[in-house]
């Protein structure tokens, strides 16, 4: 898995020799073999894990011969989870070897150091998610009704053709307005952050973007819905709101109260743009969120292990 997935929607296909998947196999399972998923989540729509752990085990006898264990919703691409792997295999399958292996919190912690292309980023955190659904305009019906007509249940040619069925996108943005981070360097970040989501396909005519700016509490929360809105919105950030400590917890409790209010139809998840020191709520969020840190040359610190975390130098901004 780890060879085959390059990257968000980059995998190790051979373009020129024009390679394509026709066909994914998953073995039956042997005596002695056992497999399972589990997931997080609480959202209402799209279903989404916040966090997906998918497990494969072989014993021999009372000891595990060999297992997998891979992990989804905790990197931008699914990953495997090699040291808990190795701490499992030979070791007797007790509750209490299960407890030590799903400890993941230094695999976790790992994690959050890595750094992101921002641009790779945007394309999976405010990516497509189109519905997939038969286009009519292009499929021709007469195979396939002449299939079910003739010989019952059985389509001559399956319903193949399809569209994407485009959606409005939502986000919410989180300034941190500590003293770290200046007016002119947010500036860019959002903009050019607003950039990058109109250059892809997943952000149309209609968005809905909130933008928080917050150190201690919130103190602005605005609406930006179309080009226009965002330069209004640029030019009244020569003065940003706030400055002092920072707390993350109010914007988390500040975005729960817009989906709470259906302030979204379609909430795609947190952006919070920050230099990293602050108190983070203690559960969980119902929805991706990600810290973006500005590096000052000094140590990042460390994010709970629900969260993504990128990190961004001041010449990578402008440069963005």
């Amino acid at each position: 898995m780890n060879e085959f997935y390059k990257g968000f929607r980059k995998y190790d296909l051979e373009k020129s020799k024009g390679e394509l998947i026709s066909e994914i196999y998953i073995p039956e399972l042997n005596p002695h073999e056992g497999s399972a998923y589990l997931k997080l989540s609480v959202r209402k729509a799209m279903d989404l894990a916040i966090i997906g752990t998918a497990a494969w085990v072989r014993m021999d006898g009372k000891k595990i011969e060999d297992c997998r264990i891979a992990l989804g919703g905790v990197a931008v691409n699914a990953i495997r989870a090699p040291k808990a792997e190795a701490f499992l295999k030979g070791k007797e399958l007790t509750d209490e070897v299960l407890e030590q292996a799903g400890n993941l919190k230094q695999t976790l912690k790992e994690l959050n150091r890595e750094t992101y292309d921002y641009r790779e980023f945007l394309k999976k955190f405010a990516s497509l998610g189109e519905n997939l659904e038969t286009n009519e305009d292009e499929f021709d019906y007469i195979y396939y009704i002449y299939g079910m007509d003739h010989y019952g249940n059985m389509p001559l040619v399956e319903p193949l053709e399809y569209k994407e069925v485009k959606k409005v996108r939502e986000i919410v943005i989180a300034i941190d307005t500590s003293e770290s981070v200046s007016g002119d360097l947010v500036q860019q970040f959002v903009q050019k952050t607003w950039n990058m989501l109109k250059q892809t396909d997943s952000f149309f005519s209609r968005v809905n973007i909130h933008i928080l700016q917050c150190g201690a509490k919130v103190e602005e929360d605005v609406s930006i819905k179309s080009q226009e809105d965002l330069d209004a919105y640029l030019k009244s950030m020569m003065l940003l709101k706030g400055f002092g400590g920072t707390d993350f917890r109010p914007v988390f409790e500040k975005v729960n109260e817009l989906i709470r209010s259906h302030a979204f139809s379609n909430f795609r998840g947190l952006i919070y743009f920050t230099d990293g020191y602050g108190t983070y709520p203690a559960m969980p969020p119902a929805y991706p969120t990600a810290f973006v840190f500005l590096d000052h040359g000094h140590e990042i610190p460390e994010v709970p292990t629900w969260a993504i975390r990128l990190v961004l130098k001041e010449n990578e901004i402008h440069d963005l």
